[in-house]
């Protein structure tokens, strides 16, 4: 039995203007190379040589294979890429617009300061991905710190609550020994 022929491709996406990369990233396609490895040759695929039609099922296709199995991540990546940002890896989308937004609602809320979320929404899909990936790095950690706080609070809670209920199945424990 002959030894199996791993198949090697490499893929480079392209413009008019230039070679873009391995993978698209947002930036104007125009096509693709394929290389072949193991066969030696190669595939230039263009855009221009396929009616709409076909652009729009093959974009389909592609957006329904890269968005992933996974519900969540699905929707995450889905909306980065409705918002024009390309979600380059799977899982690495990061949390979605809207649970950013909402949780910059509740902080500021438990702050008692006033929130326009259309107004910040819009700012948030505005930005570069870096900009945008330090800012929902500190909502994070807001968010974090946020659910911390709401633990201690509900331990401190439960504990005043367990008290007052040893105090009233013992009516003659005296308040010194709590």
């Amino acid at each position: 039995m002959g030894a199996i022929r791993q198949k090697r491709v490499n893929k480079t996406y392209y413009n008019a203007d230039a070679d873009i990369g391995t993978k698209p990233n947002g930036n104007a396609v125009t096509g693709v190379r394929v290389e072949y490895v193991n066969d030696g040759e190669t595939l230039d695929i263009n855009l221009s040589d396929f009616n709409e039609n076909i652009k729009a099922g093959a974009a389909l296709y592609g957006i329904s294979y890269m968005i992933s199995s996974d519900y969540d991540e699905a929707l995450a990546r889905l909306e980065r890429l409705q918002e024009g940002h390309w979600a380059s890896e799977v899982g690495k989308s990061g949390p979605r617009t809207g649970n950013i937004v909402e949780a910059v609602r509740r902080a500021k809320s438990a702050a008692g300061q006033d929130f326009d979320a259309e107004a910040f929404k819009s700012r948030l899909v505005a930005m570069e991905d870096s900009e945008r990936s330090t800012l929902v790095n500190s909502v994070l950690a807001i968010v974090e710190v946020q659910k911390e706080f709401n633990k201690i609070e509900r331990e401190q809670l439960e504990a005043r609550q367990a008290k007052r209920s040893a105090l009233e199945a013992s009516p003659n424990v005296s308040l010194a020994q709590l």
